[in-house]
């Protein structure tokens, strides 16, 4: 968990976004079991956020909880929730209040604070936008490194191939000379190598790294096109499914196949779990997947649009990641090739 406070309208809300890719947000006027909820079926890499925490106490206290009631709530979220931030203004400074139930709310307010702040992880003040570290665990960063496989007969006619197994062409194995020398150049000491199922993954493996033991991951598979599969934009030029799907933005499911909101709780899912459970965090982890499966994790890692990151076959993006808060936030991305 992460305790950001600070004094009112001092940026702890810009703060928190800007820091954490993804969020769900709650205010002080969101039922307790509805907080309940959502905290146990958090997507991956998504941060619970309990904003406007005082309100949240000071409405709580008013509808007759104790502060033992609102504690056990809170560490009730702390122990469902894979991430939790919680934002409150500081209101034990300034005039000691008259009235005996605006006493009583400063009071429990900063005792709860006081407790979160004990069990965070993290704590943030943050003054004029500027967020100062109160608290904070040791950084470690992780190195991952995401590859898209290399061209088939299918990639290079441009058709949409998904669930079809396609071993890689003549050209796409040659294209691998130049990433396995971008590879080479990074020194890798030692990797943990997690692989598509697919045919044309677990061959572009096998060239860049021979000999390494494949982790295959049937969830990192590519999107199921439906209808589309195996055709190209001009095959299916005219088709009304076809055009519906384009001015959607390629936000409607594919006819007969996945849609990319399936597609992406899958990959992001997997990718996810993979480095959270991994018992080998000093390799680098290598992902050799599809372009697809790229643009869902670094899309849910970073929080920017899906197709920011398209990627040509062979090429591939360097990672760092480092873990905080029950989330892996990135630290640098970078493309493999020039």
């Amino acid at each position: 968990m992460e305790l950001v406070l600070g004094g009112r309208a001092s940026g702890k809300t810009d703060y928190v976004k800007n820091k954490y890719p993804r969020t769900l947000f709650f205010d002080e006027n969101t039922p307790w079991e509805v907080c309940s909820r959502e905290a146990e079926r958090l997507p991956a890499g998504t941060a619970l956020v309990l904003n406007h925490l005082h309100l949240g106490i000071l409405q709580a206290l008013q509808n007759g909880k104790s502060q033992e009631e609102i504690l056990a709530f809170l560490e009730h979220l702390c122990s469902s929730a894979s991430s939790l931030v919680t934002i409150t203004d500081e209101v034990g400074c300034g005039i000691v209040p008259m009235d005996p139930a605006a006493r009583r709310f400063r009071e429990v307010t900063g005792r709860i604070s006081t407790a979160l702040a004990a069990r965070a992880e993290t704590v943030t003040r943050v003054q004029c936008g500027i967020p100062m570290t109160l608290k904070a665990p040791e950084k470690k960063e992780q190195t991952l490194l995401l590859l898209r496989h290399a061209k088939t007969p299918g990639n290079e006619k441009r058709r949409y191939i998904g669930k079809t197994e396609e071993s890689l062409s003549e050209e796409g194995r040659r294209a691998l000379e130049k990433t396995r020398a971008a590879i080479d150049a990074l020194s890798l000491s030692s990797i943990a190598l997690h692989v598509s199922p697919m045919r044309r993954c677990r061959e572009t493996a096998e060239v860049l790294f021979p000999g390494i033991p494949q982790h295959i991951v049937p969830d990192l598979r590519e999107i199921d096109f439906g209808r589309f599969e195996g055709k190209s934009a001009e095959d299916l030029s005219g088709d009304p499914s076809y055009q519906a799907w384009i001015d959607s933005g390629g936000t409607l499911p594919f006819p007969e196949g996945e849609s990319r909101a399936q597609f992406e709780t899958r990959t992001d899912a997997a990718f996810f779990s993979l480095l959270s459970d991994t018992e080998e965090k000093d390799k680098t982890q290598v992902f050799v997947v599809h372009g697809g499966t790229i643009m869902s994790v670094l899309s849910a890692l970073t929080g920017k649009n899906y197709y920011d990151f398209q990627i040509p076959n062979g090429d591939g993006y360097l990672v760092r990641v480092h873990r905080e808060n029950g989330l892996f936030l990135p630290d640098a991305i970078r493309r493999l090739l020039p």
